[in-house]
Parts: structure tokens; C-alpha cells; sequence
């Protein structure tokens, strides 16, 4: 369960599984279908829920009893991502932590980076230490996947994470292009984002506060600039 892509009105792990499309709880729903069998649940990004700079911080009490409900079936486990800094510094987050068994992502590793480097059509072979580090961040590393060419082995000649985010966006504003958004449209929604985060002091913001760059910013959506 993506914890980011859930309204922050929902109250209760029914009204989860109802959003879901399932007809009822996703831990009860699980249960059944599982049958006694080891299941697991998956909650992705509970630093959504986060008093600090989390999207739905919300919908922790629905989300703690969902968690909850797990213990009442042996067999099923939950595995659960956060990021560390959230983890770490909101309180409601830091206990109920306590009753999960902790596990530190590490950078990837030099093999896979080199495999998925090759799949975007650059030159593993060519990778300075530098560069190697860079992409161990799973993060940047699905940057460079927005970037991949039809031209095999060439060199990677990005060298910093800025520059990376920067051949990103001249990636995603040629593609917006080609569907009718301009660079100043591409352009303008950006900042307009970003002068509401800043003004707010908040890592999101309501869809209705971007209205006056509605269209482009559906399409920015659509093509994973914004989510």
C-alpha cells in the first residue's frame, strides 16, 4: 500500500480497504485469501504520515490500527519503508517503531549499478568513483533511467547529483514539449510550486493552490516531474 497516494480523510482501515477497492480492511481481506499461510503486508512510505513534512499526517490513526490488526493473525507479517530522518524525529512515528525490528537500507551495490548504467545505454566500464557513489543512491539512480538512450555504451559524463537533476528536467521539458506544454509554461508551474512550498513551509500542497497551471501541471504529473 502506496501510504502517499491515500486521501488524508480516510479514518478508519474499512474505509483504506474501500479506497483500495477491497471490501473491507486490507489486513482482514489479506487474512482471508492467505488462509492461515505466511502473507505479508507492505506499507510504502509511512513518512507520508509524518507530523514534521509528511503528505497525510492524517491518517496515522487508521494506519496504526491497520498495523494493529496484524496481530491478530499469526501467519502475517508486515514490512514496513520510512525514511530514516522521519523515523527518527516524529514522535509518533519513533513509537511505533519500537515494536518493529529495524532494517538500515544500504547503498546499492557496484554490480547493480553497473547493470542498470548498461540498461540506460551508458558505459559501466567508464564510471569514476565519483560517479559510482552517486548512483548507489537508488534515488538517483532512477533519475538516470528517465535518461536512457537508444545509443548503446556511450559515456556517462554526468559527474554530480546537480547535474543529473539538471539533464532530468531538460529531459522532461522536451518531452512535455512534444505534447504542448512550452518551456515557459513547463517553467512557470515549477515555480509556482515551489513559491507555495516555500510560502507554506511545507514539502506538499493541495492540487486547488496550483489551479491557475492546472493543465500543464497535469502533465508534469503525468510525466513524473510533479507527484
Amino acid at each position: 500500500i502506496w501510504l502517499d497516494r491515500l486521501e488524508s480523510d480516510l479514518r478508519t482501515t474499512a474505509q483504506v480497504g474501500a479506497k483500495l477497492d477491497l471490501p473491507g480492511s486490507p489486513v482482514s481481506v489479506l487474512g482471508a485469501i492467505a488462509q492461515g499461510k505466511a502473507c505479508v503486508l507492505i506499507l510504502d512510505q509511512l513518512d507520508a504520515l509524518s507530523l514534521i513534512a509528511g503528505k497525510n499526517p492524517d491518517l496515522f490513526d487508521p494506519i496504526y490500527s491497520l498495523l494493529q490488526e496484524v496481530s491478530a493473525f499469526p501467519s502475517m507479517r508486515a514490512v514496513v519503508a520510512c525514511r530514516t530522518f522521519d523515523l527518527e524525529n516524529d514522535h509518533r512515528l519513533k513509537r511505533l517503531a519500537g515494536s518493529f525490528a529495524r532494517k538500515a537500507l544500504q547503498p546499492l551495490s557496484r554490480e547493480d549499478v553497473a547493470t542498470a548504467v548498461s540498461d540506460a545505454g551508458f558505459d559501466p566500464a567508464s564510471l569514476t568513483e565519483r560517479q559510482i557513489t552517486m548512483l548507489s543512491n537508488p534515488f538517483h539512480l532512477s533519475l538516470l533511467a528517465t535518461l536512457k538512450t537508444d545509443a548503446l555504451m556511450q559515456p556517462l559524463l554526468i559527474q554530480t547529483s546537480v547535474a543529473l537533476f539538471d539533464e532530468f528536467l531538460k529531459r522532461k521539458r522536451q518531452e512535455c514539449g512534444r505534447i504542448g506544454v512550452s518551456a515557459e509554461q513547463f517553467q512557470g508551474a515549477i515555480d509556482r510550486l515551489c513559491s507555495v512550498l516555500e510560502e507554506r513551509g511545507v514539502l506538499f500542497a493541495p492540487e486547488a493552490l496550483l489551479d491557475a497551471c492546472r493543465s500543464t501541471a497535469e502533465v508534469l504529473a503525468s510525466e513524473h516531474v510533479f507527484s
